[in-house]
């Protein structure tokens, strides 16, 4: 419920807000309003009528300017950028572009602390669907390899999250390109993109394959699992991981290829690397 403004008198009413918390009618029986916004949060009309606005935000009056993190930065929803750079660019959390909001897709993205961005969900259903047999999440560059979901991998029937990750911790790469904790890729990344399968849906137990170098000696793989509630294949040292569109291929027998592994005596030479199955620490306990 709305009653004041910052000073401005205004009658008690209830907002109705969509699932990013924009304000889209204040409801009153002498004074109804409505909101129409623009991509970045821009409203051409004035009105008055309530402090909230776009993404739940307030709205700082006469320039119209969103002050998110509490405070932290401005955004200017006319210029369409943040005032000041962020402390956490380029090589961080902020991104590449220290001024940009949303990494210039404010529709698919929120940013309430002024400094990470936060993926636009299905608030219903937790899914994210999507057309072909892989979505590219982060395209990688020299140092970080892609971050890709498959719908297959190895032709094995089992969907596969191919990303980097380090020998020294459990972090996994996400969307963004930043090693984050396996925990919170799992959740953000991984989750909503299984059940945007049907398969998955409707079978708790089928298995996840996480193509990530190290991810079963570092314990991600177990993280991940735990996350999920379901098992998860995984490999132990530093892999070779087919590129996106080769990675069902099939050899000559017509025999899905061996996924292959560098080994750890020699950088050099490649051996063909060995699953483990990484079961949640839950259904270890209730089995035994």
């Amino acid at each position: 419920m709305d009653k004041s403004n910052r000073g401005r008198s205004a009658a008690p009413g209830i907002l109705a807000v969509d699932r990013q918390a924009t304000v889209l009618r204040r409801s009153h029986v002498s004074q109804p309003s409505t909101f129409t916004y623009c991509p970045y949060g821009y409203l051409p009309e004035r009105n008055n009528s309530t402090l909230l606005r776009f993404n739940g935000q307030p709205l700082e009056l006469p320039i119209p300017l969103y002050l998110l993190g509490n405070g932290y930065r401005a955004f200017n929803s006319v210029l369409m950028r943040f005032h000041s750079a962020d402390s956490k660019s380029p090589f961080g959390d902020g991104g590449i572009n220290a001024y940009s909001y949303c990494a210039g897709d404010p529709v698919n993205n929120t940013d309430p602390s002024g400094h990470i961005l936060e993926k636009v969900r299905n608030a219903i259903t937790g899914r994210v669907v999507f057309e072909g047999a892989y979505q590219v999440l982060f395209k990688g560059n020299d140092q970080i390899a892609p971050t890709v979901f498959h719908k297959e991998v190895l032709g094995s029937g089992m969907a596969g999250f191919v990303t980097h990750s380090t020998p020294s911790d459990s972090r996994l790469t996400n969307e963004f390109g930043h090693l984050r904790a396996a925990k919170k890729v799992a959740r953000k990344e991984i989750a909503p993109r299984l059940m945007g399968m049907k398969a998955y849906r409707e079978d708790p137990n089928k298995p996840l394959i996480l193509l990530a170098c190290y991810a079963g000696s570092t314990g991600a793989a177990q993280i991940v699992a735990d996350t999920l509630h379901r098992p998860v294949i995984a490999y132990m040292r530093k892999l070779k991981a087919p590129k996106a569109h080769l990675i069902n291929q099939l050899s000559e027998d017509g025999k899905p290829m061996p996924l292959r592994e560098y080994d750890p005596e020699d950088n050099d030479k490649l051996t063909t690397a060995i699953p483990q199955m990484f079961y949640p620490m839950a259904q270890v306990r209730s089995a035994s």
